[in-house]
């Protein structure tokens, strides 16, 4: 049995955040680049090198514009994390994980009660040097500091998961 007894900062959240823009979101990063890349190209075909130089610093500016989105949004999340709010800054989560079956007990002012699931409602398993991000869709996840483990180990939790999911769907990032 492996129990993690999760109390998830503002700081564990931004790192959740980062983690998310430099390695879940790759998709969006590379439509990004690909448009700016193009726009590029397409200045490079132009007819004269003032439109060439206005195209470079064009791309310059929009990918300088596209970072700063990211920061800003990144920083708006933390800011408006749950943690920040007096009536969810009590919420513990513990997760208990056997051979068969994760439970989740909820308590706090938000939302009380239990879930119980299997391993094949996971989406993607990543770990980091110091997180597990269980994400059961595309856009939501489970957060398990290394930290809070009260029962068990991580190894334990990662040997675990290799038995449990398709190999595609555990990725390890140290």
């Amino acid at each position: 049995m492996i129990e993690v007894k999760t109390h998830i900062t503002p700081a564990i959240y931004r790192r959740f955040c980062w983690f998310g823009v430099r390695y879940h979101n790759r998709k969006i990063n590379r439509i990004v680049f690909v448009l700016c890349l193009l726009y590029l190209i397409l200045g490079v075909f132009s007819t004269d090198i003032s439109s060439l130089i206005q195209a470079i610093v064009t791309d310059i500016i929009v990918a300088a514009l596209m970072l700063s989105i990211y920061i800003v949004s990144i920083s708006r999340m933390v800011k408006n994390f749950p943690q920040n709010n007096p009536m969810a800054a009590d919420a513990i989560d513990i997760f208990s994980f056997d051979d068969e079956r994760i439970n989740i007990e909820t308590s706090g002012e938000l939302q009380n009660g239990t879930i119980e699931f299997s391993y094949d409602i996971f989406f993607n398993v990543y770990e980091t040097k110091d997180s597990f991000y269980l994400y059961n869709s595309n856009l939501t996840a489970y957060l398990l500091p290394k930290s809070d483990f009260t029962q068990g180990t991580p190894e334990e939790l990662r040997q675990l998961f290799q038995t449990k999911l398709a190999t595609d769907k555990l990725k390890i990032y140290h």
